[in-house]
C-alpha cells in the first residue's frame, strides 16, 4: 500500500569457510543497501525501510558480490509494516473513549 513504510528485517552471518570477507546487496523495492560479513561473524539482525509511493508489487532479493561462490549466510526474513502516529492517536483516543465510558457506566450503576 503505497505511503506506509515497511520493514524488511534479516539475520546475516559470515559463510565461516575461511577469511574471505563477503558484501551482499540487500534490495527492497527502489532502495538498496550493501552489507559485508567477515566469514567468522556471527548472526547479527539488520534491516532496511520502504516507502512505496503507490500500491504495485514490489520485490526483495539478496545478491552476493563475493568471488567465492559461498556468499553469507541468511536467517528470520521478515516484512512487516510500521505504523503511521496516526494509528497511535486512534488508539490512544479510543482507550480513552473505553475508559470515559467504563467509568461513567460505574457512576451509573451507583
Amino acid at each position: 500500500m503505497g505511503g506506509i513504510t515497511y520493514t524488511l528485517s534479516f539475520d546475516l552471518a559470515g559463510n565461516q569457510r575461511g577469511d574471505v570477507a563477503d558484501i551482499v546487496t540487500v534490495t527492497f523495492g527502489s532502495a538498496s543497501q550493501d552489507f559485508s560479513r567477515n566469514s567468522s561473524d556471527p548472526f547479527q539482525s539488520f534491516s532496511l525501510n520502504f516507502t512505496p509511493a503507490g500500491d504495485a508489487l514490489y520485490q526483495f532479493g539478496f545478491q552476493d558480490n563475493s568471488n567465492d561462490n559461498v556468499g553469507t549466510l541468511l536467517d528470520n526474513v521478515t516484512i512487516a509494516a510500521i505504523p503511521e502516529p496516526e494509528t497511535y492517536a486512534m488508539l490512544l483516543a479510543g482507550l480513552g473513549l473505553l475508559g470515559f465510558m467504563a467509568r461513567h457506566r460505574k457512576e451509573s450503576a451507583v
